[in-house]
């Protein structure tokens, strides 16, 4: 494989990082093209990074931005592509070094760019939601973390309510029915829409952090029952 084609393999890699609401540090690149220019010269990998990245950024594959420390938002830097390219390019030099994780700047997809509306973002996980329960399942923390990317918010009583709201409609359609796996069995939750609701949001209630996998129900689809 030539260099280029190994350069555009790791584009690819750097877009599907990206992708949702993940977030790739400069550092992690720095240390890819470096692993591909053996010998190379900090100069020459922040060139070649650069030159990278460029075309990413300039097609909106991906955005750059400054992290909002305990947020799990960024703040999108301003500009044209070109625009930001000269500013990592001065902040790399003024380093004088290779940047270490975290420093300088943060690549960031959509969800995380906020380049979306909240009602896109909500949207779009609803249809998430259904598209990928009709051929497997989801689990509840998931759901809960594209909430509260679009609601840009930590509130965890705010995620909550606006999750249940989500889900409701979903689930007196029958596109979501919550279940909890029991070796290789699925164990429907008994009860109408309304006491499943009721229970997932006392259960929320009674839990001291964010939900997690084992906390929660799974759901699943009507392709999947």
């Amino acid at each position: 494989m030539s260099l280029e084609e190994k350069i555009e393999e790791a584009q690819r890699t750097w877009v599907n990082e990206c992708e949702g609401d993940n977030d790739l540090s400069l550092s992690v690149i720095a240390d890819q093209i470096r692993a591909l220019l053996p010998g190379a010269t900090e100069d020459e990998v922040r060139r070649q990074a650069l030159k990278a990245v460029y075309p990413l950024l300039r097609d909106r594959k991906i955005w750059v931005g400054d992290e909002i420390p305990n947020h799990y938002l960024y703040k999108r830097w301003e500009g044209s592509a070109e625009d930001q390219i000269a500013r990592i390019d001065k902040e790399w030099r003024a380093l004088g070094r290779a940047p270490v994780y975290g420093e300088i700047a943060w690549f960031i997809g959509r969800y995380a760019a906020d380049v979306m509306s909240t009602e896109e973002l909500l949207d779009e996980a609803v249809q998430c939601w259904v598209a990928e329960c009709a051929e497997a399942s989801l689990d509840l923390g998931f759901m809960m973390s594209q909430v509260r990317h679009a609601l840009r918010t930590d509130s965890e009583d705010a995620v909550r309510l606006k999750t249940l709201e989500l889900l409701r409609p979903l689930m007196e359609k029958g596109l979501l029915r919550p279940f909890r796996p029991r070796g290789g069995d699925i164990e429907y939750w008994p009860g109408t829409v309304d006491e499943q609701l009721t229970k997932i949001d006392r259960d929320w209630n009674e839990l001291k952090d964010w939900p997690n996998q084992s906390d929660m129900p799974y759901f699943i689809g009507h392709r999947g029952t």
